[in-house]
């Protein structure tokens, strides 16, 4: 991927786990990325769900081992991690977790970590997804680390709060040639006519109820053309009985978590999202590397560094229902827009390409 090569580092990826969301993807490939840059690359998981792709070793916490109480999972994790870094004493660890609770990241570094480099993914702009709630505790754990933001406006919303240094953005990967692999597997159901959202289902961070509401008001349930929910989450059921009460459950098609999901990224119309917060959505790069379009609202950080109204999207920047369904109005009736959006999006993505990014954490390893 990348001819030039650092010196070969021992490196340890963590993640909660390898399934879930575009996170935890991201941290899979970037663990891809350290391992076709010549590195020794262990890959850790808190939770043993390995349906992503991923780079090196496959190291499960605690694996196949029983627990009869949340104390005793946590112990016999924590102890198994201390063990693993014991033995391997990697010269680089890349944290993709979420890190809220300082006592619990005190303890890792005190007696887990113990002074190693470390490269720390904040993958939300949301700070409290990412840093305990005192501003001391978080300069504490995390000023002599290299944090990494996936968009720009995440890095300055960290940079202005915390008044870090040593931080800077790489966008989330994604390979073209395997994300057009993908979308090439068969469709286990085809369906007609349909927008797609993909990702978890939880309202607070997704904004999901909007999605039904601009739903159910714009022209496209008249025109038969169905939204279709990809994923899993705790709000499932609330979706269900928000769209039996909007009077479009026959027009809303829930699939279930589909590890695969490109087959039907590629078939649909265009994308869509609402979320409240993210950090950088691999679902809106995936989406246009795929040459789909994009209908997104302009939430904190993400969407207004890629998408760009009549260009291979739309931008909604007021979080109102009404228009939000008349863009997704726009991208149904205006032919002429829907086809330059569609002509533009393939272009738009070309620097997230694994190949641009790889030569970024390439950058980074040789710095430590």
């Amino acid at each position: 991927m990348v001819e030039i090569k650092p010196t070969k580092l021992k490196i340890a990826v963590i993640v909660i786990s390898l399934s879930r969301g575009g996170a935890e993807r991201s941290t899979g490939t970037i663990s891809k990325i350290c391992e076709d840059l010549g590195h020794e690359v262990t890959l850790i998981s808190v939770i043993d769900e390995p349906e992503f792709d991923y780079g090196g070793k496959y190291h499960a916490l605690a694996k196949g081992k029983d627990f009869k109480t949340v104390l005793g999972r946590k112990s016999a994790k924590f102890f198994d991690a201390y063990q693993l870094f014991k033995k391997e004493n990697f010269d680089v660890i890349l944290d993709g977790r979420t890190r809220p609770t300082f006592l619990k990241e005190l303890i890792f570094n005190l007696l887990i970590f113990k002074k190693k480099p470390l490269i720390r993914m904040i993958h939300n702009s949301n700070l409290e997804k990412s840093f305990p709630s005192s501003k001391w505790k978080s300069n504490y754990l995390y000023k002599n680390d290299n944090l990494i933001t996936v968009s720009k406006k995440a890095e300055v919303i960290v940079r202005e709060t915390f008044n870090f240094n040593k931080i800077r953005t790489i966008y989330y990967p994604v390979s073209k040639a395997r994300i057009t692999e993908l979308s090439n597997k068969a469709l286990e159901v085809h369906e007609s006519i349909y927008i797609l959202f993909y990702g978890r289902f939880e309202n607070k961070s997704k904004n999901l109820l909007f999605l039904l509401k601009a739903f159910s008001k714009s022209s496209l349930p008249k025109l038969n053309i169905n939204l279709m929910l990809v994923g899993q989450g705790p709000d499932e059921n609330e979706l269900k009985e928000k769209a039996i009460e909007l009077n479009i459950a026959d027009k809303v098609i829930f699939k279930g978590f589909i590890p695969n999901p490109m087959p039907y990224v590629k078939h649909s119309l265009f994308t869509v999202m609402t979320s409240n917060y993210e950090g950088f959505p691999m679902t809106l790069i995936e989406s246009l590397t795929l040459g789909v379009p994009v209908v997104t609202l302009d939430y904190v950080s993400g969407p207004s560094e890629i998408i760009e109204t009549g260009k291979n999207g739309i931008l909604v920047t007021k979080k109102k229902t009404d228009d939000f369904s008349k863009a997704l109005n726009k991208m149904i009736t205006d032919k002429d827009f829907y086809n330059k959006c569609v002509e533009g999006t393939k272009d738009s993505v070309r620097f997230f390409d694994t190949k641009y990014i790889a030569q970024k954490w390439n950058e980074l390893l040789k710095e430590l």
